[in-house]
């Protein structure tokens, strides 16, 4: 794989930094949701859950694409 040139490497370390700063408060918010260890979701749930986030995804995605449209 190439190197990468400085603004890719500085926009992935944004990416980065960006991930970071969100994750927390996500995670806890889940937990807080969602209660337990997500470890000891069943395989059925974790799947579900994935999928009810991948839909929301879809909504969220779709109705942005609508709104720059207009």
């Amino acid at each position: 794989m190439g190197k990468m040139d400085a603004q890719n490497e500085e926009f992935m370390w944004d990416v980065i930094d960006e991930f970071n700063r969100l994750v927390e408060p996500k995670f806890r918010k889940g937990q807080k949701e969602h209660g337990g260890f997500i470890g000891n979701m069943s395989t059925a749930r974790l799947l579900d859950e994935a999928m009810a986030e991948a839909i929301d995804s879809f909504v969220y995605l779709y109705t942005l694409k609508q709104k720059l449209k207009k």
